[in-house]
Formats: structure tokens, C-alpha cells, sequence
């Protein structure tokens, strides 16, 4: 799951989550999460701390609204 919301996402992502899932948030945490439920599936949090740049993140969702840019979804498995 990628998050680029917020909010309590980071709280309602274990309802989404498979076993092993990850967990990816670019948004700044405003207030304090509580994943405990993440546990239970052995899921894993990233956090990536950027500047906002409004310009970059429209120029982006362009990309994908013209089919130039698509995510990958892997199986979320991991050979390292």
C-alpha cells in the first residue's frame, strides 16, 4: 500500500493489508499512528520524509493519467 493521503491511513492500512504487506507513506504524520494490528500479519512500515513539492506530485499523477508512467505491483515477496 502506498500512502500519499495521510490522515489515519497508516491506522486503517492493516484492514487492506495481505500477510507480509508493506506499508509505504511520503506524508508527513501529523499525530501518532497505531498499527498494532499490522503485527498480526508481519507487515512492514516504510517511511519516506520528502519536501512537498505540489508542482512534482502534479507532473506526476499526469504521467500516469497518460498511461506513460505505471506503478508496479509486485507479489510482495522478497529473494534478498
Amino acid at each position: 500500500m502506498f500512502d500519499a493521503i495521510g490522515g489515519n491511513t497508516l491506522s486503517r492500512s492493516p484492514d487492506t493489508l495481505a500477510q507480509l504487506g508493506r506499508v509505504v507513506t511520503i506524508v508527513d504524520i501529523a499525530q501518532p499512528q497505531n498499527p498494532v494490528q499490522a503485527w498480526g500479519k508481519n507487515a512492514s512500515y516504510h517511511f519516506v520524509f520528502t519536501r512537498q513539492n505540489r508542482g512534482k506530485l502534479d507532473e506526476l499523477s499526469a504521467l500516469v493519467d497518460r498511461g506513460q508512467l505505471r506503478p508496479h505491483v509486485g507479489s510482495g515477496l522478497c529473494a534478498c
